[in-house]
């Protein structure tokens, strides 16, 4: 069993914040004018981006640093602008940060964090459903 690692829980809240992100992309759609004409779709994929950021500020510099191809700053000026800017945050770079960002961080979160010698597990439930042709719900492939 292992102490408590304090970069290891931040990586976890991160692993399970981009987890979040997709679970809203699966509940609210898959389309760009969705997100961008749906404010409540809009707000809580902030939170979850601004909670990634808050996390990433508990890790150590040597954590930073020894995974540099991580863009950590980057990741802290999308936190700055959503806390302190938020009417300024551009819907499509977030759209972006979503589709395309949160995948690559979530995998190589889960590098560092296997590295560190622990393991992140899924929650059960998966919020990705789709409806098939027989009425029946079912995850999507």
């Amino acid at each position: 069993m292992h102490k408590y690692d304090k970069n290891a829980v931040a990586l976890k809240h991160i692993i399970k914040y981009c987890d979040r992100a997709r679970e809203a992309q699966c509940r609210f759609g898959n389309e760009y004018s969705t997100f961008e004409s749906d404010v409540d779709y809009q707000s809580c994929c902030s939170m979850y981006v601004f909670q990634i950021s808050e996390n990433s500020l508990r890790l150590s510099d040597s954590i930073k640093e020894n995974h540099a191809t991580i863009p950590w700053q980057k990741i802290r000026g999308m936190r700055n602008v959503i806390a302190h800017d938020y009417d300024s945050v551009k819907i499509e770079r977030l759209w972006n940060t979503i589709i395309y960002d949160l995948p690559d961080l979530r995998d190589k979160c889960l590098r560092v964090l296997a590295e560190l010698g622990y393991e992140y597990e899924s929650p059960e439930s998966d919020q990705c459903l789709s409806y098939d042709e027989d009425d029946e719900w079912e995850p999507e492939a």
